[in-house]
């Protein structure tokens, strides 16, 4: 089943077992997709979506940004700069620029978007007891069309799982202060 012929309101990230950074795209029952952190720390991910497969990690303190290659390559296709909120704006190397946002008010939702402000996809998070999944509210017609489509459903989920990762430790070191 491919991302363009399956009902869209089954797609979703889920995490089978808590004990492994190890994620899967499913289409109801059928996995299309997964995403694995490579160290149980760390920010270096490999994911692959319909046969297609990338290496992801997030470089840098003060300037932090997520570079994007295809796997086994050295050569970036893509850059994504983080900004202060979570959001920020990926660069394809043959592409459009495109803005990744919160797109409400709790921070559950997210969304990459065109440089005219078209949503291409949004995404929810959603938390289950220990294990984080998100689930595709929606995607727009210029989406099923967007050559990248496949990579921007595997970054959208490597930002969602960075995030909540660093919400997790912000509020570990905060208790403890």
């Amino acid at each position: 089943m491919t991302i363009e012929l399956c009902d869209k309101s089954q797609l979703r990230w889920v995490q089978p077992t808590s004990t492994r950074r190890a994620y899967q795209l499913r289409a109801e029952n059928e996995v299309v997709g997964w995403l694995e952190f490579q160290k149980q720390r760390g920010t270096l991910a490999i994911a692959e979506v319909q046969g297609n497969s990338w290496t992801f990690k997030r470089e840098g303190v003060l300037r932090p940004r997520i570079t994007v290659r295809a796997a086994g390559s050295e050569k970036n296709i893509a850059t994504f700069e983080l900004n202060w909120r979570g959001g920020g704006m990926l660069q394809m190397a043959d592409g459009p620029a495109l803005h990744w946002d919160c797109a409400n008010f709790w921070g559950s939702e997210w969304s990459f978007s065109l440089p005219n402000g078209a949503a291409l996809l949004r995404f929810r998070l959603e938390f289950g007891w220990m294990k984080p999944s998100a689930r595709l509210l929606s995607l727009n017609r210029e989406a099923t069309v967007f050559p990248a489509l496949d990579l921007l459903m595997a970054l959208a989920w490597y930002l969602m799982v960075l995030a909540a990762e660093d919400m997790v430790g912000s509020t570990a070191i905060a208790a403890m202060g």
